[in-house]
């Protein structure tokens, strides 16, 4: 992360530091940067404005962090159907995988661990998506296979914590300042493009 860290402080040494969201500032700009930072086609590297913290980053970014860091490979998660669903220049994540990047130097894959997210909608707006796991094995460890899987039809039912059609895409939305999305989270209580080929497994 130290590549993307210095690319960061490049891209925003003319920008005016204030207009970063209060979780991706000062000690904690590295942590908030390896969370929420996405993959995108686009080349460079930019605010992340559809989450509200973190960076975009394209496929020359992740180049230049395979290549300065020595690796073939980097696993990356926390981005589900819901999201992919939004964006048409990466591939869908319903097999719980996708391969974002292939460069030079290696490649970017998305693995995402929860079934049937974010199963909360019904009928055919439903995601239905399965869930993967990354296997990776020895010596080199750069050829990732995955592993998929769906969601159990007989677990209980779950309830959303925020109104989910409204507030989805960041955390500044849900912790705004008496803001509708900020009242609508409740406590707990009350009663993606393509499969990536041949290398996953269902069970």
């Amino acid at each position: 992360m130290c590549t993307a860290q210095q690319q960061r402080q490049q891209h925003t040494a003319s920008n005016d530091k204030s207009s970063y969201p209060r979780a991706g500032r000062g000690v904690s700009v590295i942590a908030a940067d390896v969370l929420w930072s996405d993959p995108v086609c686009e080349p460079g590297l930019r605010n992340n404005d559809a989450r509200g913290v973190g960076l975009t980053f394209g496929p020359d970014v992740t180049h230049a962090f395979l290549e300065a860091n020595g690796v073939s490979l980097i696993v990356r998660s926390h981005e589900g159907p819901d999201a992919r669903d939004k964006r048409t220049d990466l591939p869908h994540i319903l097999d719980g995988h996708a391969t974002d990047h292939v460069t030079p130097a290696g490649r970017l894959v998305t693995v995402f661990s929860a079934p049937d997210y974010p199963q909360f909608q019904d009928g055919p707006s439903r995601y239905n998506n399965r869930g993967a796991v990354v296997l990776l094995a020895g010596p080199q460890y750069c050829d990732p296979r995955f592993l998929s899987y769906e969601a159990d039809p007989d677990r209980p039912t779950g309830i959303a914590f925020y109104d989910y059609l409204s507030y989805a895409d960041t955390d500044e939305e849900i912790e705004g300042d008496g803001s509708d999305a900020a009242s609508s989270v409740s406590t707990f209580g009350g009663g993606d493009g393509g499969s990536d080929g041949d290398d996953d497994e269902v069970v």
